[in-house]
Order: structure tokens, then sequence, then C-alpha cells
């Protein structure tokens, strides 16, 4: 109940997220992204760095997610040992929803994304198996995952070149500013700005 009432006091638009590409959004700051090979102790790394930055605030994200399911697309036996948890939970959760015709036609670029695959998880727990799974698994399909944070004004979403990309949602971009260069601490990440 907190939570919502803390989404009562501070709210967003959905106009504030360009879905169509992320970095055209308006107030869209910038990402970091993987420069060494895939290695699924990058993807952990990857989460540490914002779980890092964002422990203490951790309660006030809310995950706001588009995202369909394909199983037999993810073939690699040792993402399927590592994150089948994962992936079951999200699922059960309706993060991720089974692949329609009208959701294909989104991602062909033909529609505008469907309402009815936008799901809002109030649970900080799933913040860490859906950013992982959209780095590294196969059988999401998709790239609409966000980490809102309407009281820092903040937009996070991770994505599949191991990282985390950052939309502000107002004109104050210090805290994306300041994730992305303590991102920059890491040599295993580069950091763009935009």
């Amino acid at each position: 109940m907190e939570k919502l009432s803390k989404l009562i006091n501070s709210s967003f638009s959905l106009d504030e997220i360009d879905f169509s590409g992320f970095s055209s959004s308006p107030g869209w700051v910038g990402y970091f992204e993987l420069v060494d090979d895939f290695s699924f102790s990058q993807v952990d790394h990857a989460f540490e760095l914002f779980n890092e930055f964002f422990n203490s605030s951790l309660n006030g994200f809310f995950i706001l997610s588009a995202l369909s399911y394909c199983d037999n697309k993810e073939d690699d036996n040792e993402v399927i040992t590592r994150y089948g948890k994962y992936y079951e939970i999200v699922k059960e959760k309706k993060l991720i929803k089974p692949m329609t015709p009208e959701f294909e036609s989104y991602l062909w670029g033909d529609r505008d994304m469907p309402a009815n695959f936008l799901t809002i998880e109030f649970s900080n727990e799933l913040i860490e198996p859906i950013s992982k799974l959209i780095m590294c698994h196969a059988g999401i399909v998709g790239q609409s995952l966000f980490l809102v944070h309407p009281e820092l004004n903040i937009v996070i979403y991770p994505h599949e070149d191991i990282g985390f990309g950052c939309i502000s949602l107002n004109g104050d971009k210090s805290t994306a500013v300041n994730f992305l260069k303590h991102c920059q601490s890491s040599s295993s990440f580069r950091v763009t700005f935009g």
C-alpha cells in the first residue's frame, strides 16, 4: 500500500517512454553495455552495478513490462539450467505473456504496442530475475521492460547487450547521469551518454 500512495503523489506519463526506440524518449540519458565477451558472470556484474547504486531505494521501483515468450527459442542448456526457474516465475507472474499475432505485429513495427500487453508489478523481488532474463534468455521476446522509480524521476531498462539504459522523467537528469558514471567504474562496460 505504501508504494501505491507514493505513486499517487509521484506520477509519470507513458508518453515519456518511446516504445519504438528508447533512445528517442524525450528524457533519454544514455546506457551502459558489455565490451568483453559474454559470460554469465558479466550478467551478474551488470546487475550488481544497478543494485549497488540503487540498493537503498529499491523499494521505490515498480516494473512495467510488455514482453512475450517463446519456450522453444532458448536451446542453450546452461542458460536453461541457470535461469529456468526465473523464467517460470516471471511467466507465472505474467511479466511475460504468450506470443500472439497482435504482439508479433507490434514487434515487426506494423502497429503500436497493444495496451493489453502491459503489466505492472510492484514486487521488487522480481527486478533481478527479469533483468537477467532480458540480458541473456532467448525465450524472452521483446525489450520493453522498465524499472520505474517515480520519486527519483528515473526509468531504468535492462537490454540484451548486457547492461542498462536510463530515461529521466523530468528535466533533472542527475540521478541517471550519476548512475551511468557509477557504471564507468567497471572496465567491462562502456557507457554512452545521449
